[in-house]
């Protein structure tokens, strides 16, 4: 029975997280996979990934800023899991604008 309630409940969580916009594929390939390992060690314990976009570069950096004490990290880090989330921020961008320019060359051909 608690096995039951175990996998319900992390079903439940995982639905949860995903509609709350944290959007991340976690075994995204990055140049930054430290910063992808520390996340996963030390901010994920507490919480789920937000929105790269949802965020500036300052406002992400002001975030990490006091999080350092909380997640036991030191400024190196910071700097990583911040060039990670920034890395991947610049891949969703990347996708985005080629998908654009897919579709004015699908809408042009037709």
């Amino acid at each position: 029975m608690k096995i039951i309630i175990t996998i319900l409940l992390t079903v439940l969580v995982f639905i949860a997280s995903c509609s709350q916009g944290y959007i991340v594929n976690m075994n995204e390939q990055t140049k930054h996979s430290k910063g992808r390992e520390l996340f996963v060690s030390k901010c994920n314990a507490c919480h789920q990934f937000y929105d790269s976009n949802q965020f500036t570069k300052a406002e992400w950096d002001s975030i990490l800023v006091p999080m350092k004490k909380k997640a036991k990290i030191n400024e190196n880090e910071k700097d990583e899991i911040l060039s990670w989330i920034l890395e991947i921020k610049e891949n969703r961008a990347k996708l985005r604008n080629n998908r654009i320019i897919n579709q004015t060359k699908n809408d042009s051909i037709k």
